[in-house]
């Protein structure tokens, strides 16, 4: 390990084009919160041009690989928190993507030059094909680098966060066409004339911080319970008795829904009587909606076990409407990518879960209106709460259980997708998490009441409901979708040219 260490900085410091994808990376990784250089992507991607060109497709592909590999070592780094063995499996295959994206753009140029114009495109189309597998990791699109910047990010009400990235990529060549120009004053100034149009086109499109109606009052419980006591079977019953506090004092300000962060029930809760009953009780003894994040067992007429990630609504009847079961799963931290369709993989163990897909988006029925909940890790997906809006969510839910991420980067990134998934679809989100941190998002990406991390306490804030349908909202990722067909236009383009 010592002498491929060695090796890798001898040639880091022989190798140009190491050298700058190496820069790329951190550069890159500068703009992912907390940080809040977001700015820097507007030319981060500018040495990894450099260094792809003149490259063909097996050396753009090991440039992307390296490139994709140390991008998430620095930005992705805090994953080995939740499962060391899966965030070496997850940095491994991630980089993958990357390769395909230098592979086919080095390609392509090695093809003619004029196909310098696709990177954009490429980039998008595997952004956009890396949310449709089980390996799905939007955590690192490119958008999320300009999450601090919201009179920026408005736009994504029209292309949603993937079609952002598209943007973000087409600055970076045209900055980079303009470096290649900068004997020529006057070509250069042509491409970051334009460059500086979509700045001011993006500043022009916002609307600003609106007005909004807000009267649905809610209480988000952070109970804060580190992963070595909230998994403790032994001390299950503090667990319950302490948001049991925390929903009483919740009541005590007359909120309309009271929300417990992802499993803060850590057991199947429908099997365990004794702590369903008395969740049960205490929302007919308050007359409250309370959500509860717990975990959901299913067993079919034959026998066979399936285990989700769920949550279940009490209503101040007592009643327990079905649960919603998370559609989508964090890789090789909730389940190993495919496991069910080679059973062999399922021994595998990376020290991760076994959960099952949930294969319905099940809305909550609320007297202030219907509502959809993201849990965890389904809040870096625009085109999922897309889907709950379609369905007649009137304001959505995310809950979450970052604690496993403690200090690090993680919970400053998770957080920063809240905005991104309000202004697409010009809708309130209410944030419940474990640990922190726990807001309410309005229509404009603006975050209200942010507690504070590892913190126990009850945030108090209003919801309204949803306004106007959004483009997005109607049409969905339709730019990263076009850029998919664009990218496969390309390469029939580039084996025409190489025919020819």
């Amino acid at each position: 390990m010592a002498s491929d260490s060695v090796f890798y900085f001898v040639t880091l410091v022989r190798d140009r084009d190491k050298r700058l994808v190496l820069i790329s990376a951190a550069l890159i990784s500068a703009g992912f919160a907390p940080l809040p250089f977001g700015f820097l992507s507007y030319a981060a991607l500018m040495p990894l041009i450099v260094a792809l060109s003149g490259k063909g497709l097996r050396r753009g592909f090991q440039l992307g690989y390296l490139f994709g590999f140390e991008f998430s070592l620095f930005a992705l780094y805090w994953v080995a928190n939740v499962t060391f063995f899966g965030a070496i499996a997850m940095v491994f295959l991630h980089s993958f993507f990357y390769a395909a994206i230098a592979g086919a753009f080095a390609w392509l140029c090695s093809r003619n030059r004029r196909f310098l114009l696709s990177f954009p495109f490429v980039w998008t189309a595997v952004e956009y094909l890396r949310t449709q597998s089980q390996f799905a990791f939007p955590w690192s699109n490119l958008s999320y680098t300009q999450s601090y910047y919201l009179p920026l990010i408005q736009t994504v009400d029209i292309w949603g966060d993937i079609g952002l990235s598209f943007w973000i990529v087409t600055i970076n060549i045209l900055l980079y066409l303009a470096w290649k120009s900068r004997r020529r004053p006057v070509a250069a100034s042509v491409p970051v004339l334009i460059v500086a149009g979509f700045l001011a086109g993006a500043l022009i499109y916002d609307r600003g911080q609106g007005e909004y109606e807000a009267d649905i009052s809610v209480a988000l419980l952070q109970g804060h319970f580190p992963p070595d006591i909230k998994w403790d079977w032994e001390i299950r019953d503090y667990t319950m008795r302490a948001y049991d506090s925390l929903t009483r004092e919740a009541d005590a300000r007359g909120v309309d829904l009271i929300i417990w962060p992802e499993t803060a029930a850590p057991m199947y809760l429908v099997d365990e009587p004794d702590y369903y009953h008395r969740i049960r009780r205490l929302a007919e003894d308050l007359e409250a909606y309370v959500l509860v994040g717990t975990l959901v067992l299913d067993v079919t007429p034959d026998g066979q076990r399936s285990y989700y990630n769920g949550c279940y609504q009490f209503t101040p009847w007592g009643q327990l409407q079905p649960p919603y079961k998370k559609t989508r799963l964090v890789p090789f931290s909730e389940k190993v990518p495919y496991s069910d369709y080679f059973p062999p993989i399922k021994q595998i163990d990376l020290g991760q879960s076994d959960f099952a897909f949930g294969d319905s988006l099940m809305l909550f029925q609320h007297p202030k209106g219907m509502y959809g909940c993201l849990i965890c890790f389904e809040l870096a997906f625009s085109d999922l709460a897309r889907q709950f809006v379609n369905r007649g969510a009137e304001f959505l839910v995310t809950i979450t259980n970052d604690t496993w991420f403690g200090r690090t980067s993680g919970p400053y990134q998770h957080m920063q997708m809240a905005p991104f998934r309000a202004i697409e679809n010009r809708i309130w989100i209410a944030r419940c998490a474990n640990s922190g941190f726990s807001f309410t998002v309005d229509p404009y990406g603006t975050k209200h009441g942010t507690s504070d991390l590892e913190k126990r306490t009850v945030v108090f804030q209003r919801l309204g409901r949803i306004g106007a349908e959004t483009f997005f909202t109607k049409h969905g990722l339709w730019l990263p979708k076009l850029c998919v067909l664009a990218t496969f236009l390309f390469l029939l383009a580039g084996i025409a040219v190489k025919l020819h």
